[in-house]
């Protein structure tokens, strides 16, 4: 076999190599000698690999969410621009549309059923919540106890700004189902400021458009636990999946007692005319029954504002791990460095250049040190654990097994191992091998 095919194969590697590394003129890419290319596929499968998550994302996420940062994030004004259908008795709707006709097509799913105009106020009349007379007017000896003045439809929030929050990490971070995480948090504290509004349906008895209450402040009165899922997918453009916020043994994050005290700091609105002593009763007995009563359109509000932070903060945070899918990691070193040495094609080829220098020691009866590398355990797929003296090939046979290495590699970038091979010919040349 022929040693000079070697060369024109490892310089094709150098010349190929210093193309792809589009070097500028006059300046010597040996020093760019470490690239490590990484495919498009090759990228997505590993990010998306149960042990990228769990060893590399997964940790850098309980960092994250142990932070001062990730904290103060949340503290912030959320906009509710949409709102919410005032609660209806769900139970009494389906139970009706067993025998009364009148409820045949009606969707007791419906969240805005008391505001569709589309059914007939004697169907919403019969399931949605209707305000007495005495709740507007002063004077009760005006009011008859069977007297319905209007109902609420909708409730309409106001930004709800968390002004206070301080919680724990109570489970480390942990995968299943393949990408999905979960992590589970206590809250210690949390204050949350808002108003609130209740859109009315018009009457002929009522001059109020809405009725509300403003200087909500709502704060914990102890400690809540709430454990957070998602699924993550680092190669699509919306990086988490079902995000779901679940409260830990169905606690509620508004009790009656928050309620008792944000009364003490509100200010009832939209209503005119009322004494100080018909307000008070208002503020202490008829509004927080209401507020009772859509506790859990309080607490789904509260539920969302965390819920939208916690995606678009963990979003914003895996945004790093993203990969750049296609693109070229590149090195720069020195020649004679050891980063010079590390590519894939440079180890392969090069075990098997230290098979050819000591095939030519073989056989110019020249001694070969044991430490050489050619000796090393398990370099070879033949020989055994180790080569021995006598299982070193012939030159001719040792060239061969560096051709095929050659043929197998590309990128072959190591300037050693250029140095190497040119140091043989004069050996192989005195041995008679110089073709």
């Amino acid at each position: 076999m022929k040693l000079l095919i070697i060369f024109p194969l490892l310089m094709i590697s150098f010349a190929s190599f210093s193309q792809q590394a589009d070097c500028p003129s006059g300046i010597s890419c040996q020093s760019r000698l470490l690239e490590l290319r990484a495919t498009t596929q090759g990228v997505n499968n590993l990010v998306n690999s149960p042990e990228f998550l769990n060893n590399t994302v997964l940790p850098a996420l309980d960092t994250y969410i142990d932070s001062d940062a990730f904290r103060e994030q949340f503290l912030v004004d959320y906009p509710i621009e949409e709102p919410m259908g005032f609660p209806f008795a769900i139970e009494s709707c389906e139970q009706k549309k067993s025998w009364n006709p009148d409820f045949t097509d009606i969707d007791c799913n419906n969240t805005m059923l008391c505001s569709d105009t589309s059914i007939s106020r004697d169907v919403r009349g019969q399931i949605c919540n209707r305000l007495p007379c005495t709740f507007f007017l002063d004077d009760i000896e005006q009011c008859v106890p069977s007297d319905v003045m209007t109902m609420p439809t909708l409730i309409h929030y106001g930004d709800v700004g968390l002004r206070e929050i301080d919680m724990d990490r109570i489970e480390g971070t942990s995968s299943f189902d393949g990408n999905t995480f979960r992590t589970c948090l206590q809250m210690n504290q949390m204050r949350v400021e808002t108003s609130v509004q209740l859109e009315l349906e018009p009457s002929e008895f009522v001059t109020y458009e809405r009725i509300g209450l403003d200087n909500l402040v709502i704060s914990l009165d102890g400690p809540r636990e709430i454990c957070v899922t998602a699924g993550i997918d680092l190669n699509s453009p919306e990086i988490i999946t079902n995000f779901t916020i679940e409260r830990r043994n169905g606690a509620q994050f508004v009790s009656d007692s928050m309620i008792t005290q944000t009364m003490e700091g509100a200010n009832v609105i939209g209503l005119q005319g009322y004494s100080p002593t018909a307000m008070d009763t208002l503020k202490a007995q008829v509004f927080p029954t209401i507020l009772r009563y859509f506790r859990s359109a309080i607490e789904g509000a509260i539920e969302e504002t965390l819920s939208g932070h916690f995606q678009t903060s963990m979003a914003t945070k895996l945004q790093e791990f993203k990969p750049q899918s296609g693109q070229a990691i590149q090195i720069d070193s020195e020649p004679d460095s050891f980063l010079s040495e590390l590519s894939v094609s440079n180890m392969m080829v090069a075990s098997y250049v230290d098979l050819l220098d000591c095939s030519i020691k073989k056989q110019q009866e020249v001694a070969i040190p044991q430490d050489h590398a050619c000796f090393e355990e398990e370099t070879y797929p033949f020989g055994g654990n180790s080569l021995s003296l006598r299982e070193i090939p012939s030159v001719e046979r040792a060239v061969e097994r560096l051709e095929e290495q050659l043929n197998l590699y590309q990128n072959v970038t190591s300037q050693s191992l250029s140095d190497s091979l040119a140091g043989f010919e004069s050996s192989l040349r005195a041995l008679g091998k110089g073709n």
